[in-house]
């Protein structure tokens, strides 16, 4: 035994190791990492692009200057008002006469008539609506192009700078709005109080000058802010998946246990990317300093801003894994949010006063605060100053402040992501409390080491408790070394509606120095109990000590947790990294001393057999090497303590063995734990077994005694020949036994239970059957009870007899045994019999079965929100864009909006002064008192202020100011307006105005409002734009098929299309089924859009309604139908769907986009042949070319007559082409099931006869020799009685390889030799094949899957369509993942023709013959694995089918799930009418089932016969255990017994002993009589006293094992094969190396 190392597992040791695992991720994603490092620069160099493109305006001051006056109503073609009243005609005719209008004046009832009438002279059309009888409110109508918006508040100068026609606020004037606006205010005035102001109000206009400034372009400012917090967004996103998929599959909890700390673990991604970001923040600041994007700022402040928001966008990343459990979702959240948060500091970019408190509240979020910094220096660099350290406080908002926070945030995430780490431990790992930092015992933790168990529980060597029958007392020498113990351990699980109890008061202790098994069914609570003992989950109630100390201390202590050595249930891999790198990285983990690494990590390496894979990446290898891989990292180190669950699911035989002689040999001194399902491994690996059942310990004891408590006695197996009596041979068993029990019966075997009590009459029976050959016995052996019995008895034997199995069975139960027989009715309805009665066919089938696939993918549709999602999102992106361009043509009208002229630009009296509002600004040209004016625009609560300086440039700011000259006799107004305030001039004369009016003591008000008219745009602008619109519509028309019509696919990638068509679904039924809901639901979406562009845009199209009929009628099912035919280039449906999708629009714009550039350029023949081309060779532009016609634009280019008829014909031709390309395809990868197809028939050609392959005889066993001599037969007798259901003759099948290295030739792999062998009715053979390719690859040779080298047929005869008598269950799951359990059955019945009143009685019986019923509402995705292989087992069942093939069926389920359907089998073939081949890792599988079994070697037939025959001509001998009675356990009556084995069976080798248990091995040599040997057992027993004895004959694993070394051998011969070799059409998932038989086995 290898001493235990000296552990010093630092932080620092784990943080490098990891560092070098997580470089090493990174080094081999190469995707992600380019993604995270070119994204950043693109977007830069992106940005500076932008600025180059939009350099900052630097403009001069502007001086101050008075608006000329001029003739603004020469060119009015109309002034209108409403309503028509005396006094509004008399203001009306008084403003005409003022203003000179030539016109008469139009006059309209209601501003409706005004509207409309202003629609004919859009552009010099001027209405004047008042709006009470006094006519002291009006509003002006002017045209829409004339003067500001009603909406905007400020302007920015610049275009102020190149004209003053092109100063918004001076439009005012220009348009002649002030003028009239003055008008209508001097004829109000006069008629109120008839006293004339017209020359006061004849006003002259100064626009008020402005300094020099910089114009920031705020698009670009914004760009440059959102674009550069993007650009950090791929870190946030890969950082959340990696961290995110380390706990989901958890990874991260795992390490924790073997002693991995959280430090070490963060630590190890954060350097990570604070190195990528800090290489990224100087690269970034060095190219935005030297370039045209900051070229006046300083590198370390940039490179500061930089750096600090990719600090914090890590621990911002690690804060958010804690809150999710899918890294998808996390990264998606995590991306959304860093956008949604860089976005609102939009607000203070578009604000001009966004409070500087809420920055700092904004700053708290640090893509925010990043932007903000950004933002501010763009700022700072239009000022010429740019980003350096003297001006870090200047500014709108100072860069101080977002470079403080982003400081301050990246503490604060740090905080919350370790705490809420803690908190929110997801569903597994120990949860604290909310205020756990708050707690003493947190901050003061001690470290604890752990203590012998001799000096523990020296004062409570009490061993188990006495009374309890079901628990076997330990042996003396293990009391006292109770490792771990479990004291009433209760687990509960609450769900939302219920409470799971998964342990209920557990009590159970573990010694050192024995293997434990914890044995139970799926759910019993062995996963909980281990997950506890782990740490990995805290129990509800009751405590575990693990030597002394709780679980909950070692999962804290970092020294006790190096004592542990865990393998979970789940795999503890990265994909990317090789097995070395694995073992390197753990060994790090668990503190092994850097000198001591290389040799731990070479010594598991050895004794696990992965040296020949030690460099193949994790995601490459096979189920078994991936577990192998996980237990060698569990004994990585030597641990104490070995908790392993499930440690070998999934492996093969051999493998298998391998870790039970490991662990075998690490047993003395170690504490060693292990879950199974596997009876076998418990009973030969582990020395005490722990039975729980529903969350309760059931049974506890070594494997004798409970075979002996509950298990049912010895089996009997012989082989028999032909003549054999079998009532001769049972009355003579019930003679010596009267009760035993015949089990099982078969032509060549006969299976008898012995029960215990009987043993002493063994010898008499065994005697009389060697003395009466004429029973026609060939040879028998005994076997002992296995604990797969025990595990039935104690949990479910009574369930499991009980069930139904008739369902599985065609014919009336025989009665024999177990099985009852079956009422007619029953009998009736299950039997499934091939009569046309019980069946559909013909024309009936096809409807049936294209109702069900029909049926099957409108449920997936209904069920895959996510297609559904993203079809509606494109549709709804269609429609948001037809009211878009509705809004801008005008289709759909939305008024504009109105502004009154309020005061808002000035103080208020008493109001402090604040941004773009001041004072109103008087300046007194007169040398009279103006204080009477003063007073006047005072009394409208206004601030005024009198002018001391002599231009306006020297008291600037102000909004707005008066100029009074002229004298008192008559003053005269100048108003000054700021340019930048935009209604600031108009304000000005409303103010003037009613001063004026207040003057001449009147108290009324005039108010005024401005309403531009409705826009319009021009018709040839709203045409090109619906012709944008109904390219839009025809690009994500051909986008949207992608997401519901790509069913096969999916069905191609998870193997349901092959099994749907093994199970007689017809072509043409699949495609038409699919087609009879993609096509509709098609039409209806365009269908909608069509309608929706012609309701909305009716008056831009022309009227070819027939034309696009006719095109959308033929252009739907030509898509569905091209969707359909690309799909078959696809294997992934998720990532190729959108793939798809985008290919699509994109080759419909670049087609649209070719034939617009043609028709641009003025050549209408180009554009013309352009357009034909695209519509005959392009399936996807149809649709696109039709709207093109019926668009105005388009119509232009695209004649009529001749284009309609070329247009939709072109469509229906790819109609035609489309569903030939479908069959072709269909035939080329679906082979013969087309022949059988009505509607695809293929003609009958005579095919070359394959190539025969010379037989190779040599060193043949004499039983394959027999076997291919029948076969032979077979093949030849017309007039056999009995014929095979199964004939196969010289198969042979050889894959291709990837070339190696730089060879030019592929290696080629021969799967299966030259294999004859023959399957007769009503027997079911297995094939135990070491190369597991091979394995599946027979099976789907013989489902008609592949093209054979050789001859096969069924029921003698080759026939049409061999598919139909086949059920195949293959070994990959060929589930929907969203259909139900009983949908499944449904569709399988319908598919295999049952009639649909049988179906529910049929199913409700399989159910309950498998366990199944409660589950029949689940969803397949929700199914365990177990649950799953029983229900492609029922589907490959349904329908009686004369030939199954089963595929590793049992693989994954429970000992309880395995007995049912193995008694399903027993009854499925206990008629003559079918037959079966099945594959199977597990030898007690084909004990229980098999009637006849074959091992392959090396592709080859080595041997093959019934079990008893295998077992007597292959087998190595017997076992015996010999259980001693406390009280005589001396050394002297051990030595004694043991020389008593030895004279009894003089080659016997002692395997084990412990104090009351010896084990010895016996050569058959010395088992000459079975008689023989029983009656010296019974004579020892008499004379040594002790308590019982177990003679058995070997297992067929052990004859498996023998064949194995000879496969080693042979791979030894042939060298090591490539560990990245891939086999043709299986599942890539899987590497292949030599040298060693789990090597080469692949999971398929």
């Amino acid at each position: 035994m290898q001493p235990v190392f000296r552990r010093d597992a630092g932080v620092w040791p784990q943080t490098r190791s990891l560092l070098y695992k997580n470089l090493l991720i990174k080094w081999r994603t190469k995707q992600q990492s380019l993604q995270e490092l070119i994204l950043p620069l693109l977007l830069l160099g992106l940005l500076i692009l932008i600025s180059t493109l939009n350099p900052h305006v630097y403009y001069g001051p502007i001086n101050t200057a008075e608006l000329p006056n001029g003739d603004f109503f020469q060119n009015l073609k109309g002034l209108a008002f409403t309503p028509i009243t005396n006094i509004t005609s008399h203001i009306m005719d008084e403003v005409a006469h003022f203003i000179s209008v030539q016109d008469p004046l139009e006059m309209f009832s209601s501003e409706e008539e005004l509207e409309n009438a202003s629609l004919y002279e859009s552009s010099n059309y001027i209405g004047v609506v008042f709006l009470d009888s006094s006519a002291t409110s009006y509003r002006l109508r002017f045209p829409h192009n004339k003067l500001p918006l009603p909406s905007d508040y400020t302007e920015s100068i610049a275009s102020c700078y190149s004209s003053m026609l092109k100063c918004k606020a001076a439009n005012y004037w220009y348009s002649g709005f002030t003028r009239l606006q003055s008008m209508i205010d001097a004829a109000i005035i006069e008629m109120q109080t008839k006293r004339p102001v017209r020359k006061e109000l004849d006003i002259k206009v100064v626009m008020m000058g402005q300094p020099g400034s910089v114009e920031v372009h705020k698009f670009p400012h914004a760009l440059i802010s959102i674009y550069l917090v993007l650009a950090f967004t791929p870190f946030v996103t890969f950082l959340i998946v990696n961290v995110a998929a380390e706990k989901e599959h958890r990874l991260k909890d795992t390490m924790t246990m073997m002693g991995l700390y959280d430090t070490a673990f963060w630590l190890s991604w954060g350097l990570l990317y604070a190195a990528l970001v800090t290489a990224m923040s100087i690269l970034m600041a060095i190219i935005a300093t030297y370039t045209a994007l900051f070229p006046n700022s300083d590198f370390f402040v940039v490179f500061s801003l930089i750096f600090l928001y990719g600090i914090s966008s890590i621990f911002f990343s690690f804060m958010l894994t804690p809150l999710f459990k899918k890294p998808k979702f996390a990264s998606t959240v995590g991306s959304m949010l860093t956008v949604v948060f860089g976005c609102m500091s939009l607000f203070t970019v578009l604000m001009r006063d966004f409070p500087q408190p809420l920055v700092w509240l904004l700053c708290l979020l640090s893509p925010s605060a990043f932007s903000i910094g950004i933002a501010q220096v763009v700022y700072l660099e239009a000022q010429g100053d740019g980003a350096v350290f003297s001006s870090l406080t200047n500014g709108p908002h100072p860069l101080y402040v977002p470079l403080v926070m982003l400081a301050l945030d990246c503490i604060l995430y740090l905080l919350l992501a370790l705490y809420l780490d803690q908190v929110l431990p997801g569903d597994f790992g120990i949860k604290r409390s909310m205020l756990y930092f708050l707690k003493p015992s947190y901050w003061s933790k001690h470290r604890k080491r752990y203590a012998e168990v001799s000096s523990v529980y020296d004062a409570e060597a009490n061993g188990a408790p006495g009374g309890d029958e079901c628990v076997e007392p330990v042996s003396p020498e293990f009391r006292g070394k109770e490792a771990i113990r479990i004291a009433n351990i209760c687990k509960v699980y609450k769900d939302k509606d219920s409470t799971v109890e998964a342990l209920r008061g557990f009590t159970f202790d573990i010694y050192e120095g024995q293997i434990t098994a914890l044995l139970g069914h799926s759910g019993a609570g062995k996963s909980t109990l281990m997950n506890i003992l782990c740490g990995i989950c805290p129990p509800t109630n009751g405590s575990a000590t693990i030597y002394g100390s709780p679980v909950a201390e070692i999962a804290e202590g970092s020294e006790m947790k190096q004592l542990v050595g865990i393998c979970p249930q789940f795999n503890i891999i990265f994909d990317v990294l090789t097995v070395e790198e694995h073992l390197r990285i753990f060994a790090a983990i668990k503190g092994i001393p850097p000198a001591d690494v290389d040799a731990e990590v070479t010594r598991v390496l050895k004794d696990l057999d992965l040296e020949k894979i030690m460099t193949a990446q994790a995601k490459n290898l096979s189920g078994g090497q991936k577990r192998k891989l996980s237990v060698g990292i569990a004994i990585l180190g030597d641990p104490k303590i070995l908790l392993l669950d499930e440690p070998t699911a999934g492996m093969d035989p051999c493998s298998r063995h391998q870790v039970w002689s490991l662990l075998k040999n690490r047993r003395a001194g170690r504490v060693i734990v292990l879950s199974t399902h596997y009876m076998d491994e418990a009973d030969i690996l582990a020395d005490r077994k722990a039975v729980i059942s529903q969350g309760q310990l059931k049974c506890v004891g070594s494997s004798l005694y409970l075979k002996i408590k509950c298990g049912v006695g010895y089996h009997l197996r012989m082989s028999i020949s032909e003549g054999c009596d079998t009532e001769k041979v049972a009355s003579l068993m019930k003679q010596h036994v009267p009760k035993a029990k015949l089990s099982r019966q078969h032509d060549t075997e006969l299976t008898f239970t012995l029960p215990f009590e009987s043993m002493n009459t063994f010898s008499g029976l065994f005697s009389e059957l060697d003395c009466q050959p004429q029973l026609g016995i060939i040879n028998y052996g005994v076997s002992m009870t296995t604990l797969e019995d025990v595990f039935l008895r104690l949990e479910s034997e009574a369930e499991v007899d009980q069930a139904d199995y008739s369902v599985f069975n065609r014919e009336q139960a025989e009665d024999e045994g177990d099985i009852a027989s079956l009422d007619d009715t029953d009998q009736r309805l299950l039997t499934f019999s091939d009569s046309k009665s019980d069946s559909v066919s013909g024309h009936a089938l096809w409807r049936q079965q294209f109702s069900a696939v029909a049926w099957l993918h409108m449920l997936n549709m209904r069920r895959e929100w996510k297609a559904f999602v993203y079809t509606l999102v494109l549709f709804l992106l269609f429609l948001s864009s037809v009211l878009i361009v509705s809004l801008v043509t005008g289709n759909i009208q939305i008024h504009s909006q109105e502004r009154q002229f309020l005061p808002t630009y000035l103080l208020k009296k008493n109001e402090a002064p604040h941004r773009y509002t001041t004072s109103l600004l008087i300046k007194n040209s007169t040398n009279s008192d103006i204080s009477d004016l003063i007073h006047n625009l005072e009394s409208q609560d206004i601030k005024v202020e009198l002018m001391k300086q002599e231009d306006y440039m020297d008291a600037a700011p102000h909004s707005a100011a008066i100029n009074v000259t002229g004298s008192k006799e008559g003053f005269r107004y100048t108003i000054a307006f700021n340019s930048t305030t935009i209604h600031s001039l108009p304000m000005a004369v409303n103010i003037l105005s009613n001063a004026l009016l207040r003057g001449l003591n009147r108290t009324g008000r005039i108010r005024t409002w401005t309403k531009p008219f409705d826009y319009q745009i021009p018709d040839a602008t709203s045409y090109a734009l619906v012709y944008i619109e109904a390219i839009m519509l025809g690009m994500l028309a051909v986008g949207m098929p992608a997401y519901f019509a790509m069913d096969h696919t999916r069905d191609r990638e998870i193997k349901c299309r092959s099994t749907l068509r093994i199970s007689g679904l017809l072509p043409s039924a699949y495609w038409c089924g699919q087609a009879a809901v993609d096509i509709p639901f098609y039409y209806l979406i365009l269908s909608s859009m069509n309608l929706i562009l012609f309701c909305f845009h009716s008056g831009n199209l022309s009227t070819s309604s027939n034309l696009t009929v006719l095109c959308t009628v033929g252009f739907g099912p030509a898509m569905i139908l091209f969707t359909y035919v690309v799909s078959f280039g696809f294997t992934r449906v998720q990532s190729n769907r959108d793939f798809f999708s985008f290919i699509c629009m994109m080759v419909c714009v670049v087609s649209a986009s070719i034939v617009q550039l043609s028709f641009v350029n003025d050549n209408p023949e180009l554009t013309r042949t352009l357009h034909n081309i695209l519509c005959l060779f392009n399936p996807l532009y149809p649709l696109m070319g039709c709207l093109n016609c019926i668009t105005k634009v388009g119509a232009t280019f695209l004649p009529v007559l001749y284009e309609e008829n070329f247009l939709w014909k072109s469509i229906y031709k790819h109609c035609i082409l489309l569903l030939f390309l479908l069959r072709w395809l269909e035939i080329r990868y679906g082979g013969r099931a087309m022949k059988n197809d009505q509607l695809c028939r293929i003609s009958s050609k005579s095919k070359a006869k394959p190539q025969r392959i010379p037989e190779e005889g040599q060193n043949e066993d004499e039983d394959v020799q027999m076997e291919k001599a029948r076969v032979k037969e077979a093949l030849t007798c017309q007039a056999c009685e009995e014929k095979p259901v199964v004939v196969v003759n010289n198969l042979r099948k050889q894959y291709k390889g990837r070339k190696e290295g730089f060879s030019f030739t592929k290696k080629t792999k021969v799967a299966t030799k030259n294999v004859s062998f023959c399957v007769r009715k009503g027997t079911l053979s297995l094939f135990v094949v070491f190369c597991a390719s091979a394995l599946s690859a027979r099976l789907r040779r013989t489902s008609g899957d592949e093209i054979l080298m050789g001859d096969y047929s069924t029921e003698f005869r080759p026939v049409e369509n061999p598919l139909e008598h086949i059920g195949y269950c293959p070994q990959v799951n060929p589930l929907w993942p969203r259909i139900t359990l009983q949908e499944h059955l449904e569709l399988y019945a319908a598919i295999k023709g049952l009639k649909g009143q049988e179906v529910p009685d049929i199913i409700k019986r399989v159910s309950n013959a498998l366990e199944l019923r409660e589950h029949l509402n689940k969803q397949a995705k929700n199914l365990s694995a177990g649950l799953k292989r029983k229900l492609c087992f029922a589907l490959s069942m349904i329908g009686n089918p004369q030939i199954v093939l089963l595929d590793e069926p049992s693989s994954g389920m429970d000992p309880k799930s395995k007995q049912r359907m193995w008694r399903a089998m027993r009854a499925a073939f206990r008629n003559h009418q079918r037959g079966a081949i099945l594959t199977t890792h597990y030898m007690e599988e084909a004990e229980a089932v098999c009637d006849r079994v074959a091992i392959m070697v090396s592709g080859q037939l080595r041997c093959i016969g019934s079990i008893q025959h295998l077992k007597a001509k292959y087998g190595q001998g017997y076992s015996l255990e010999v259980k001693l009675r406390e009280e005589l356990t001396g050394l002297q009556q051990v030595a004694l017994l043991h020389k008593e084995i030895l004279r009894i069976f003089p080659h016997a080798v002692r395997q084990e002993s412990f104090t009351t248990l010896m084990v010895y091995k016996i050569p058959m040599e010395d088992v000459k009589s079975l008689a023989h040997s029983f009656s010296k057992l019974e004579n020892a027993k008499q004379t040594f006293n002790f308590e019982e004895y177990n003679f058995s004959q070997s297992t067929l694993e052990q004859v498996f094992l023998e064949f194995a070394k000879e496969q080693e051998n042979d791979e030894d011969e042939v060298g090591p094969l490539s560990t990245t070799f891939q086999w043709q059409r299986l599942q890539q998932d899987a590497a292949v190396s030599a040298n060693h038989v789990d090597s080469v086995v692949h999971q398929l």
